[in-house]
């Protein structure tokens, strides 16, 4: 193995023996079954309604391209409720992920069951394939002589670890972060192809493999963008243990790392010049510079986290105080510093050390993206779904290391084995816990409000759910334990309470209420077009056509393609008078939807006002044939 080789290596990876490997599969789906078994019911969550739920573009009809196509884009109508005029919102991201949904949705509709299975399915599937590339890895000749006897102890255990870790569960039982699950579903399986492609016999069998890779990468990349790390991982891989770690190897991977960030920071300003909100730090309670100064401490956390996963540390929304400095708090600046230390430790130790390096060095490389400056959120568990791949991996080695020194003493084996075994089945059983928490809304919010109480976005979506399930003076409570709440990380949060107590105070009939808090919100987003509407009916009521005209006409200037804005401005238009003007707006929005009942009805109403009562009738049983076929359609998608 040399440089006029290309580092090739002159030997032939085997496929671990086929009733092993067999073995180990069948045990981790039994093992993955059983801590998985109460999530296949579990409802939808938070983002499962924006990107599944209301997501009209996943709802595919047939296996035609155009129905395949339409899939690969997400929709969003709440982006144009809150930004004003844009009548749609539909962007090509994370097109396999979208895609499929779309399957599930073809086949079987928005049951969670289907749902949930595929999820399950892309977890166990990740936790084979870190097997084999563990055990792969492990009989490089870089690595063979020192952990080739135990590369399929180390592999599995370390596999189950990873997989049975509860920290995991947001990835797993949360169904739209499928897209993190299945982005690292496909970058292990690249890193494993890309190991098989080095390590064939032939150049074209390395071919294939490469290819195989390079499709991988490709459909982790759109799943989720966190998976353009990988070609950073696998030349660290190719360093560490195919070439080796010498000085000329070095100078030439960082000469290859310099061409790759030069080319990578051209990317991300193409990428943030098409999506200018990865920078909009207009709507968080941090800037980018607070946000830079909090990860390192958010690091350490995820890293707490992975060692010590008990429930009353595990939620979906996590409270941390923001670093406003290097010493405010004072944990900032010993979190940077310990950072620094960790990775500097881990690239002078990767000659002697170079498996323990790797991983710290993955763990760090696969955090980076959504660690950085870009505008997000700063803690969410289901993002250490592929960091902490190979997290586990140092610890079992040292563990196996630990068991052979301690081989001829019996009593002392029984001990070490009996602690991990009990790790596993605690941690199996949190995982389980962990999944009844995501049962429904209730569930979730109740205990993400427990564990932290002074936190506004656990308080905010339990009145939801409350609100949802009709229990309205337990919604209100919640709503006002938001309000007065901080806001860690969107300053919409607090808009999106309005909005909740808008419809509270609806469902109790009280319009004064619904009317202050429609104004609150308008304060913050006056282009937000549904509520100007409702400002609009309700002023129609208490201060005259006129009042209500003028709001309905600014909702339609914000969303003009809304086919209820222009019924309701018909409606207006009718009690004034003017029943020309009202059936010119109730063409408008039967133009815009072809099924609005409420239109046809408006048209009879005209026709009765000028006296055709033969029309009037005519499109009264239009709007009414259309209301009972809308209602039976809505009956039937309950019962999916």
């Amino acid at each position: 193995m040399n440089a006029e080789n290309d580092f090739e290596l002159n030997f032939k990876c085997t496929f671990p023996d086929g009733r092993i490997c067999a073995g180990a599969f069948v045990l981790l789906f039994a093992i993955l079954l059983l801590v998985y078994a109460n999530s296949f019911d579990c409802a939808w969550h938070y983002d499962d309604s924006v990107n599944i739920l209301e997501n009209k573009n996943i709802r595919i009809n047939n296996l035609s391209w155009a129905e395949i196509e339409k899939s690969f884009y997400s929709w969003s109508e709440i982006k144009q409720n809150l930004y004003g005029p844009v009548d749609s919102y539909a962007t090509w991201s994370r097109p396999f992920a979208y895609f499929s949904f779309g399957l599930n949705y073809y086949f079987g509709g928005l049951n969670v069951f289907g749902f949930h299975v595929v999820n399950f399915a892309i977890h166990y599937l990740a936790a084979v394939f870190l097997f084999l590339f563990i055990h792969n890895m492990l009989q490089l000749p870089l690595l063979k002589e020192k952990y080739g006897s135990y590369a399929y102890s180390a592999a599995l255990l370390s596999a189950v670890l990873w997989a049975v870790h509860p920290i995991q569960v947001p990835a797993v039982t949360y169904i739209v972060q499928r897209m993190a699950s299945m982005a690292s579903l496909f970058y292990i399986i690249a890193m494993y192809l890309y190991l098989r492609g080095r390590t064939a016999p032939t150049v074209p069998k390395a071919v294939i493999f490469y290819f195989l890779c390079f499709t991988s990468f490709l459909l982790a990349l759109g799943s989720k963008q966190n998976a353009a790390m990988l070609p950073v991982s696998l030349i660290l891989f190719d360093l560490f243990f195919i070439q080796g770690i010498s000085r000329g190897n070095v100078i030439r991977v960082i000469k290859i790392l310099g061409v790759m960030t030069a080319c990578g920071l051209v990317f991300v300003l193409f990428y943030i010049k098409s999506n200018p909100s990865t920078l909009d730090y207009g709507v968080r309670m941090f800037g980018m510079g607070e946000r830079l100064l909090t990860q390192p401490r958010v690091f350490f956390y995820y890293i707490s986290l992975l060692f010590y996963p008990i429930s009353s540390r595990l939620m979906l929304i996590h409270s941390i105080d923001i670093s406003k400095s290097l010493f405010n708090p004072w944990t900032t600046i010993v979190s940077i510093a310990a950072l620094l230390m960790l990775l500097g430790t881990a690239l002078w130790k990767a000659r002697r050390m170079p498996l323990i390096s790797y991983c710290v060095l993955f763990f760090f490389v696969n955090h980076l993206i959504e660690g950085s400056f870009f505008s997000l959120e700063l803690v969410y568990e289901h993002r250490n779904y592929l960091p902490s791949m190979l997290f586990f991996l140092p610890l079992v080695i040292g563990f196996l290391n630990v068991l052979d020194f301690f081989a001829e003493k019996k009593s002392m084996c029984i001990v070490l084995v009996t602690a991990v075994t009990s790790m596993m089945i605690i941690w199996g059983v949190t995982t389980f816990m962990y999944n009844d928490i995501f049962k429904n809304e209730m569930t979730l919010w109740s205990d993400n409000a427990k564990k932290t109480p002074k936190l506004h976005g656990p308080h905010h979506n339990l009145g939801i759910a409350y609100l949802t399930a009709g229990h309205l003076t337990e919604a209100y409570a919640e709503c006002q334990l938001a309000l007065n709440a901080p806001i860690l990380g969107n300053l919409t949060n607090k808009y999106k309470t309005y909005i909740t107590l808008v419809q509270y105070y609806i469902a109790v009939g009280d319009m004064e209420k619904v009317l202050y808090y429609a104004n609150e919100s308008l304060k913050l987003f006056p282009n937000r077009a549904d509520l100007h509407n409702l400002k609009g009916l309700i002023l129609m009521e208490k201060k005259g056509l006129d009042a209500g005209e003028e709001e309905i006409k600014k909702a339609i200037s914000l969303r003009p393609n809304d086919a209820t804005f222009h019924f309701n401005l018909g409606l207006v238009l009718l009690k004034k008078g003017q029943p020309d003007k009202a059936m010119s707006e109730a063409q408008k929005a039967l133009r815009r939807d072809q099924n609005s009942w409420q239109a046809y009805l408006l048209i009879s109403d005209v026709f009765k006002v000028k006296g055709n009562l033969r029309a009037a009738d005519h499109f009264q049983q239009l709007g009414r044939r259309l209301l009972t076929e809308q209602k039976r359609l809505i009956g039937k998608a309950d019962m999916l």
